[in-house]
C-alpha cells in the first residue's frame, strides 16, 4: 500500500521512507485522535475564548469534586495548549476562583479541580441573557491541526477561527476536493455568535491565518459580508511537517 498517496490532503501526513515502524504507528494514532470540543457558553461565562476552551476540555476530564494532576506536557498532548497558554489560563482562572489548586507530597504533584458551584452559576447566569447563547452548538476542533498550529506559534483565536470555517464549510466528496475548501459565510456577527470571538479577535485571526497561507477572505454582496475559505493543501503540508518532525 502506498501511504504517500493514500492520505493526500485529507490528513496531510506523508510518512518518510526511513521512518521507524514504531514511530510510524504513533503518528497514525495521532491522525485518528478524537477531536477537541469548544463550548461557546463556557467562554462567555468566563469572558475568554482560551479559558473557555480549557474548561471545555477539563469538564470532560475531571468529575465533579475530583482533583487531577496537570502539567505542561499533558496539556499540550491532550488539549494542544502550550506552556505559555496554560500559565495564562491557570493564573486567570485561579484568580477568578473558578479553578482550585493544591500540592501533594509523595508524589509531589500540582492538582486542580473546578469550583463547580461558582462555574455552574456563571454559565447559568450568562446563558439566560440571550436565547442564541443557549442554543449555540459546540465547535469541533481537529486536535492534530490544533497541535500543529500551536507548535507554529499561532494564537488560539486563530485556530478557533479556522475550526469555525472547517465546521461551516460545505461538505465535498474526497474525490472532488482541490487545494481549497468551498467559500464559507463568515459575517462578523455570525462568527461571534458561534465562537465568542470579538471583532478585534476575528481581525487578528484573519491576519495571522492569511500570513500563513491558511485562509483567503473577501467582503462582497449586498449588504457586504465576509466570506472565507481555507487551504487544504497548506494544512496538509503543515501537519505533515509537524508529524514527520515528531518522529
Amino acid at each position: 500500500m502506498d501511504f504517500s498517496t493514500s492520505y493526500d490532503y485529507e490528513t496531510g501526513f506523508v510518512p518518510s521512507k526511513n521512518m521507524a515502524t514504531d514511530n510510524f504507528i504513533r503518528s497514525l494514532v495521532a491522525l485518528w485522535e478524537e477531536p477537541a470540543t469548544y463550548v461557546r457558553q463556557f467562554a462567555q461565562a468566563v469572558g475568554s475564548v482560551s479559558e473557555g476552551y480549557f474548561l471545555s476540555w477539563f469538564v470532560e476530564k475531571c468529575l465533579p469534586g475530583e482533583w487531577v494532576s496537570l502539567n505542561n506536557d499533558l496539556l499540550f498532548n491532550e488539549a494542544g495548549i502550550t506552556a505559555k497558554q496554560w500559565r495564562n489560563i491557570r493564573n486567570s482562572l485561579l484568580q477568578k476562583g473558578i479553578l482550585l489548586n493544591r500540592r501533594t507530597v509523595a508524589p509531589t504533584e500540582s492538582q486542580f479541580t473546578l469550583n463547580d458551584a461558582l462555574f455552574e452559576d456563571l454559565v447559568s447566569k450568562h446563558g439566560k441573557s440571550d436565547v442564541l447563547d443557549m442554543v449555540s452548538p459546540p465547535i469541533s476542533i481537529n486536535k492534530l491541526h490544533l497541535k500543529t498550529l500551536a507548535d507554529r506559534g499561532l494564537a488560539f483565536v486563530s485556530i478557533l477561527y479556522l475550526s469555525f470555517l472547517q465546521s461551516e464549510a460545505e461538505y465535498q466528496d474526497l474525490t472532488k476536493r482541490g487545494d481549497w475548501s468551498p467559500w464559507t459565510h463568515a459575517a462578523e456577527k455570525h462568527v461571534f455568535y458561534s465562537t465568542m470571538l470579538s471583532r478585534r479577535q476575528q481581525e487578528r485571526a484573519i491576519a495571522e491565518l492569511t500570513s500563513f497561507g491558511l485562509i483567503e477572505s473577501c467582503v462582497d454582496g449586498m449588504p457586504a459580508a465576509r466570506r472565507c475559505r481555507y487551504s487544504l493543501k497548506m494544512l496538509a503540508d503543515l501537519t505533515s511537517e509537524y508529524l514527520n518532525g515528531c518522529v
